[in-house]
């Protein structure tokens, strides 16, 4: 290591007891003056620094003292085209506290300390040119107070008014409960004393959670040092793991598994940064990976939205090293996978709060458990909702709250903070993604657990996951949480009714949660929830889209009980009794979730049938030139107020898609895209072109594909269809758009046609309040060849006003070739006597 130049920042001290006294920060934590250098490694050396503490010519190693009890943060910048990692160091044990392995030079690492402990900044360079990056160390200091238990309780339904009780108290639940009770977090005497008030009746079922935690994490500590442990580990997860992993950990094992596997597997991130300048790092798993894009469809598997969800980011990564292995061994169906699709994993989204957690309980990168009270932290830092418990992600109030590292946002008693107010700072990422933002399910308070944010993809982890997905084709995502033994598939709010494409998602659904004994449903069957990564996936991008909440019984159980969710369950009898059948486990579920991802059609692979989810373009154009597919894809907020009564502005969001493939040398292509038309009722073609040999994009046309169609195109002529029936015919074209507007007690019904002939206007009521019926019409306009008003009343009989329910609008039009156009817009009409757009659409292409 060599020391090129060296400069100190001052800074001006940050007293926190200037922030309200509500804040989540102790009033007597103060950022000290920040220190920086230059460090030079002249030697690159792939080397597990972030995880090791390193010696020698090819490690930078700067010693450092705490000046007082608190928490210490480092870090690295400088180029991207080099890769380098850090680590925190224990100098008297060699313990690595905390370190980072992101890609390129920019790193973070933070750790709780105690004054006089002598530390060292590890730097390495792992590979590119760059030899010299800037380091900075900088001191918060802290002092910890000691919270009170918490309780994990389990809150009993007696009538369908405890429900909704329990949710007016503002405690800490589970994200899903059952139909008969709910699992909830208290922080504290406060918290108890609320629920004793509101007569609802509970039982306890941990005393103490940091106890047990404490527990749990060295009874897998001792396990992880037995061979019959590693044995059973082995056998059990892929990764052999016997312990969670922590944050540089998984990026440590990203990058070795890319490396170790060529061709087969690279590394990837999100185009954007975490609050605290984390990057959000990933792999993509697929049969010549380095390839330019060919037309295969993504499967995404996804982690950690919430920080807590411990084994939300595990099964995310054993999943990806499953894939692996099992193309490697030739097993048929995770060949299949890798062969025909591009799997995207992304173990941990929300990197920074995550990062809290684990610290905050002591898990080390070395493989060491650390009781938090040694290592400065205490049984209230830990428990409370900002320490592993949190939820949301680091966003913080002000300016000043956001200068403190998260990890160093405690609260203190004796200052008037609540301990019972979980003081979780911050905007919950699976209620920020912008299709009906804002709504149900969501909370306006930053000091809520389903705090949606300010506004729709206002943080920089859901947008920067968006910005990536809206240029793939994702044919199905699968994003994890924890616990209630679930699988949840669209659409997240129940007016919403189900999806177009239920059928298919509940065919997909039911078959995953028989492998895990989960249950199959609805996310709005037991809450609405707006503002999640499902429907911004489905009814934004078109894919299908699963929500697993992992296990039965705690947020981060011990990790022999996620072995067994990942490994498999012996099936159950119809009164839930075990039987001696094994299940395939949350690893046969996300197979199956790939074996869909690849497949356009409904698909049967051994004993799997899964259903098709995307539909294929395929065709003729000059080979070697980049085929572009271009559209537009439009969302809306949510217009009815959130938990807190707020009601957001209406928002109408319109977004660029774009996604290229490179022709094969035969000159034929087949691309597996996402529908055409998206489920929320937009109508928007395909843009196809090409790049011709003059580097010019030359226009191939419009097309209209739906979800298992297969359509041909020869650049330059008229796209054509091909029905899953199989008979070819031309695609209709009688409309340019329809859409329907509520105007106080009416709907605006607009349309735009290419045609002379007259449009056809039917109103059918599909459901009676929440029940679904068979579909009665109950108005018809004919002849029409303009936008109308209809005033919500039936056209036969009395004529009276329709009832409250969900009701299509369907548009109808006889083209210039003679082919019949067909859209469906289907609106919810409510209490209040309004329509509201539902936002479920469903093309139909008809050849006579």
């Amino acid at each position: 290591m060599r020391l090129t130049s060296r400069a100190v920042t001052l800074g001006v001290l940050l007293l926190v007891a200037s922030l309200t006294t509500s804040s989540a920060l102790a009033a007597s934590t103060v950022l000290l003056p920040a220190k920086q250098e230059r460090v030079s490694i002249a030697t690159a050396k792939r080397q597990a620094c972030a995880t090791r503490s390193l010696t020698g010519a090819t490690v930078g190693r700067t010693a450092v003292t705490a000046p007082a009890d608190g928490f210490v943060t480092a870090k690295l910048s400088g180029p991207a085209s080099s890769d380098w990692d850090l680590a925190v160091v224990d100098k008297a044990t060699g313990k690595v506290l905390n370190g980072s392995a992101a890609l390129g030079s920019n790193e973070i690492a933070s750790t709780a300390v105690k004054q006089g402990e002598q530390l060292v900044i590890q730097s390495c360079r792992r590979s590119g040119s760059d030899t010299t990056v800037t380091q900075t160390v900088q001191f918060t200091k802290a002092t910890f107070a000691q919270g009170e238990k918490t309780k994990l309780v389990r809150v009993r339904y007696r009538t369908d008014f405890d429900r909704e009780a329990l949710a007016t108290l503002g405690l800490d639940g589970t994200d899903h409960p059952t139909p008969d009770y709910q699992d909830v977090l208290l922080h504290g005497a406060a918290d108890q004393t609320r629920l004793e008030k509101s007569g609802l009746s509970f039982t306890t079922r941990v005393a103490d959670v940091v106890a047990k935690d404490r527990s749990d994490r060295r009874a897998d500590l001792q396990r992880s040092r037995s061979a019959k442990g590693r044995s059973s580990a082995r056998a059990a997860t892929p990764g052999g793991r016997t312990s969670y992993r922590t944050l540089p950990e998984i990026e440590q094992e990203l990058k070795d598994t890319a490396a170790a596997n060529p061709g087969l597997v690279r590394t990837v991130a999100l185009p954007r940064l975490s609050i605290e300048g984390r990057q959000i790092m990933g792999i993509e798993i697929a049969e010549n990976v380095t390839a330019p894009p060919d037309g295969r469809p993504a499967f995404v598997t996804i982690g950690t939205h919430h920080a807590r969800e411990w084994p939300s980011n595990e099964a995310t990564q054993e999943f990806g090293l499953e894939l692996i292995n099992g193309y490697k061994s030739g097993n048929a169906d995770l060949s299949a996978i890798v062969r025909n699709g591009r799997t995207f994993v992304f173990p941990v989204l929300n990197v920074d709060g995550f990062d809290k957690t684990i610290e905050s309980e002591g898990l080390n990168p070395d493989g060491s458990y650390t009781d938090p009270v040694d290592s400065g932290g205490t049984s209230g830092d830990q428990s409370q909702g900002s320490g592993a418990y949190k939820r949301k992600n680091c966003r913080a109030q002000t300016a000043a709250e956001q200068a403190i590292p998260c990890i160093a946002r405690t609260y203190d008693p004796a200052d008037g903070d609540n301990q019972s107010a979980h003081n979780d700072r911050g905007v919950d990422p699976n209620r920020n993604y912008g299709v009906s933002w804002g709504g149900p399910g969501s909370a306006s308070s930053i000091d809520d657990l389903t705090y949606h944010g300010p506004s729709a993809f206002s943080e920089p982890e859901t947008r920067g996951f968006a910005d990536f997905l809206r240029d793939q084709q994702v044919a199905v995502l699968f994003t994890n949480h924890t616990f209630s033994g679930l699988i949840l598939r669209p659409p997240g709010t129940g007016v919403n009714g189900p999806a177009p494409d239920e059928q298919g998602l509940r065919q997909l659904g039911d078959a995953m949660a028989r492998e895990t004994t989960y249950l199959s449903q609805f996310s709005y069957q037991l809450y609405d929830t707006t503002g999640t990564t499902d429907d911004f996936i489905y009814d934004g991008l078109g894919g299908f889209s699963y929500t697993a909440e992992i296990g039965k019984n705690e947020f981060h159980p011990p990790y022999t009980e996620f072995q067994a969710e990942y490994d498999g369950r012996l099936a159950e009898d119809e009164n839930g009794n075990p039987t001696t059948t094994k299940l395939g486990g949350l690893r046969r579920a996300y197979t199956l979730a790939g074996l869909a991802a690849i497949s356009a059609g409904n698909a049967t692979f051994g004993s799997a049938q899964v259903p098709g989810t995307h539909g294929i373009i395929q065709g003729t154009a000059p080979a070697g030139s980049t085929l572009t597919l271009r559209k537009s894809f439009t969302y809306s907020t949510d217009p009815r107020p959130d938990d807190d009564g707020v009601q957001a502005p209406d928002a109408t969001i319109t977004e660029p898609r774009t996604s290229t493939m490179v022709v094969p040398a035969s000159g034929q292509f087949t691309w597996h895209v996402d529908p055409s038309s998206q489920p929320n009722g937009e109508v928007t073609p395909w843009w196809l072109s090409f790049t011709n040999s003059a580097g010019q994009d030359t226009p191939c046309g419009d097309v209209f594909v739906a979800r298992t169609q297969t359509v041909s195109v020869t650049c330059g002529a008229a796209p054509a269809t091909t029905t899953p029936g199989g008979t070819t015919c031309a695609n209709p074209d009688g409309f340019r758009s329809v859409r329907v507007k509520r105007v106080g007690r009416s709907l605006r019904i607009s349309f735009s046609k290419k045609t002379r002939h007259a449009v056809t206007v039917e109103v059918f009521q599909s459901a009676k309040g929440r029940k679904i019926v068979k579909n009665k019409r109950v108005a018809r306009f004919r002849h029409r060849q303009r936008s109308f008003t209809w005033n919500g009343r039936k056209t036969k009989g009395r004529k009276a006003r329709v009832a409250r329910g969900v009701y299509i609008v369907r548009f109808r039009v006889t083209d210039d070739a003679k082919k019949v156009d067909t859209r469906h817009v289907v609106v919810a009409k409510r209490k209040n006597g309004r329509f509201y757009k539902n936002g479920k659409y469903l093309l139909e292409t008809q050849c006579p």
